[in-house]
């Protein structure tokens, strides 16, 4: 095989691994798909590890905290651990920025809103208060209590109100020379008002339950239940149990609660667990514990699919949805893609729909593995192309042309050069009203190719770079209507390099004046064009090094400008006489 060949299969390569990077990081998240109803997904993923998609723009199916990490410079990395949320509507995962508690967060039961404590500006540093967020705004509200000078952390589980309205927070107010009140607090999500539930008192702290209204909570074996604002007292129900977690299902009628083991269990017996007790009613769920399998653990109640199935789970990936009349147990594992902190927090109240498909993360590999990919193919190709020329140019030199031994081609007429500069020119002169151009560039580019392409009588590099120019017309169109595209300034360029490219190696061919600058412009352009690809890589992933993306940048155009001018002159030029040099007989 040909050397040329073999160059420009490697250049079609590193064109073909540029353009599947650039679409890569341009590729959108629409279409993935669940529907426009919010679902819970089969599995949970979190983002791919090197995605830099971050935000939310509606409700969120599951929150979690998972590995992250982050390009510095060409070659290093930065891994740290972020939280994400996980879309209940098409399904994709994203980085949620702001968050700064990832320990301990907790997610509505419709995914509209996500609440999590805040801290003193030192990690590590004292409960200062709490914030929810607005996952369908990205909004961020703070909530705090103005009348306490100091917080004290209960470390009690965050939870939303069944009707997802109200954070329920649970904290002390420390004071010296006074006891540390425990204080039960609702909080608005919509305005940040607090609503107390409990009298400030000396007690234990309250195990949130769950119901489709109000707020549920137990101390002992007594369930507590109130709609949150309304004058009338909260309603209790006594258990023969003490109550780890109370939770009604979907018809406000069926009933599942955890108990903890008697105290002569725990005595007598170190296997001693907790028991699910669940029914269709709240007296049918007094007394009978179900008889759950080995291994199925109940230390959480997670939601209802319907009034006869509750789910629960033992703080990991694996839930379980049983049967509240016949204790029939349906294992699921919600275990996805990321290396995940805890479990990831899902929304309740997202049970009662079908699962949707999970859809694949993006972004789990290296996004500078296919530049650098691309950088190596054209290094190479350059490499190659270099090792081509000396090869010929040593070819050359042993074997001579000797003067007088044959005619002379005429010297071909350049003039139409003189127009391929001037189409250029209209291409690289600008003169927008706010994003039109009245300069046409399609015009442009289309000048410079039929001047181009009228040269293929003299050598076939001019065709080539003709060629080029006519398919530069293409995405230049949109370009000059105001439609920015990394795709579309990627191909323009490569459309001019080649043009420039090709066109100084026919000059090189057939006009010695012109030679010397058409064989410095070529190998220049070639070079600052490698220069400015791995300067684009640089830039991408070291912002602070923009300033080395200009300079090559304005060596370019200086190299450009250096073109258009020998373009120009040797277009102005006449072509000379035909000399024949006379054959002795």
């Amino acid at each position: 095989m040909r050397p040329k060949f073999v160059i420009a299969a490697v250049g079609v390569v590193a064109l073909l691994l540029v353009i599947a990077a650039v679409w890569r990081h341009e590729a959108s998240t629409d279409d993935r798909g669940a529907g426009a109803v919010p679902a819970l997904p089969e599995v949970v993923n979190a983002p791919g590890i090197w995605s830099d998609d971050e935000g939310t723009d509606g409700p969120l199916a599951a929150v979690g905290a998972s590995t992250r990490m982050k390009a510095t410079g060409v070659t290093g990395e930065l891994e740290g651990v972020d939280m994400f949320g996980v879309s209940a509507i098409d399904g994709h995962a994203t980085w949620l920025p702001g968050i700064e508690e990832v320990a301990d967060v907790a997610l509505s039961p419709d995914g509209r809103w996500i609440g999590w404590r805040q801290y003193g500006a030192a990690r590590g540093q004292r409960l200062v208060g709490w914030a929810v967020m607005d996952t369908s705004t990205g909004e961020v509200r703070e909530l705090r209590d103005l009348g306490a000078p100091r917080v004290g952390d209960s470390m009690q589980d965050l939870a939303f109100s069944g009707d997802s309205g109200h954070l329920l927070t649970t904290y002390n107010v420390p004071a010296p020379g006074q006891r540390h009140d425990h204080q039960f607090v609702a909080w608005d999500v919509t305005d940040g008002t607090p609503t107390e539930i409990e009298a400030p008192a000396k007690h234990s702290l309250p195990n949130l339950g769950s119901a489709p209204t109000g707020v549920v909570w137990s101390r002992g074996n007594t369930v507590y239940r109130w709609e949150v604002g309304t004058a009338t007292a909260p309603t209790s129900e006594v258990l023969p149990h003490e109550v780890v977690i109370a939770s009604w299902g979907p018809d406000d009628k069926a009933f599942a609660y955890i108990a903890a083991p008697s105290p002569v269990a725990q005595k007598d017996s170190i296997s001693a667990s907790v028991r699910l007790y669940a029914g269709t009613t709240l007296a049918g769920a007094r007394e009978v514990p179900l008889d759950l399998p080995n291994g199925v653990d109940p230390s959480e109640i997670r939601g209802w699919t319907d009034d006869h199935h509750v789910v629960i789970g033992d703080y990991r990936t694996m839930v379980y949805i049983v049967d509240v009349v016949t204790g029939d147990v349906v294992a699921h594992d919600t275990r996805g893609y990321g290396k995940t902190f805890n479990d990831p927090v899902l929304a309740s109240g997202l049970w009662q729909q079908p699962l949707a498909a999970p859809v694949p993360p993006q972004g789990t590999s290296d996004p500078r593995t296919p530049w650098r990919w691309a950088a190596a193919a054209m290094l190479l190709a350059w490499a190659g192309a270099l090792l081509v020329r000396r090869r010929r140019d040593r070819t050359r030199t042993q074997s001579p042309v000797v003067p007088g031994t044959g005619p002379m081609a005429p010297p071909p007429d350049l003039r139409p050069l003189a127009t391929a500069a001037f189409g250029l020119v209209v291409v690289l002169v600008d003169f927008r009203i706010e994003s039109f151009d009245l300069i046409p560039d399609p015009l442009g580019w289309a000048i410079a190719a039929q001047a181009l392409c009228s040269l293929r009588p003299a050598h076939r590099g001019f065709y080539l770079a003709g060629v080029a120019a006519w398919c530069a017309v293409v995405p230049s169109v949109p370009e000059w209507f105001g439609v920015e595209s990394i795709l579309i300034t990627s191909a323009l360029t490569l459309a001019l390099v080649i043009a420039q490219y090709q066109t100084c190696t026919a000059i090189l061919a057939v006009s010695p004046p012109g030679a010397t600058s058409a064989d410095t412009i070529r190998w220049l352009v070639v070079s600052l064009a490698i220069a400015l690809v791995l300067a684009f890589i640089v830039n991408w992933t070291d912002p602070d090094s923009g300033l080395i993306l200009a300079g090559i940048g304005l060596a370019d155009f200086a190299v450009l400008v250096w073109f258009l001018v020998m373009l120009y002159g040797l277009g102005r030029q006449q072509p000379s006489p035909v000399y024949r040099p006379a054959v002795s007989s």
